[in-house]
Formats: structure tokens, C-alpha cells, sequence
């Protein structure tokens, strides 16, 4: 699902997801383990060793931080 406007006055307009990039997506119904020790640095990006950090899924990091 995509939009653009802004949420406060409910002005969101649908719009075509096709600038969407979707590379090396996988679908799965398992949980991502995301880091929750806050002191760490790769706090809420999926658990080091983890299938999701393999593929380097997360955000703010460059694959392979």
C-alpha cells in the first residue's frame, strides 16, 4: 500500500505502488528477530546471524554493518 499526503488531516490519496523496487523479496509467515537490546548498535534491525541480516534486510545500516 502506498500514499502520499499527510496523516494529521487524513489527506492521504492512494497512489500507483509501481515505484516500488521490490528486489530479492521473500514472503515468509516466520517472525523477523529484531534486536531489542538498546545499547547495541544494530538495535531494531534483525538479529545478527539471522536469515533476514544475511540478506541484508533492515534499515539506516549498509549491508553488512
Amino acid at each position: 500500500m502506498a500514499c502520499s499526503g499527510t496523516g494529521a488531516n487524513l489527506g492521504f490519496k492512494d497512489i500507483d505502488a509501481s515505484f516500488l523496487d521490490l528486489v530479492n523479496t521473500k514472503v515468509s509467515n516466520d517472525p523477523v528477530a529484531v534486536e531489542l537490546d538498546e545499547t547495541q548498535r544494530n538495535y531494531l534491525h534483525p538479529v545478527a546471524g539471522s536469515e533476514a541480516a544475511k540478506i541484508g534486510a533492515g534499515i539506516f545500516l549498509k549491508s553488512g554493518a
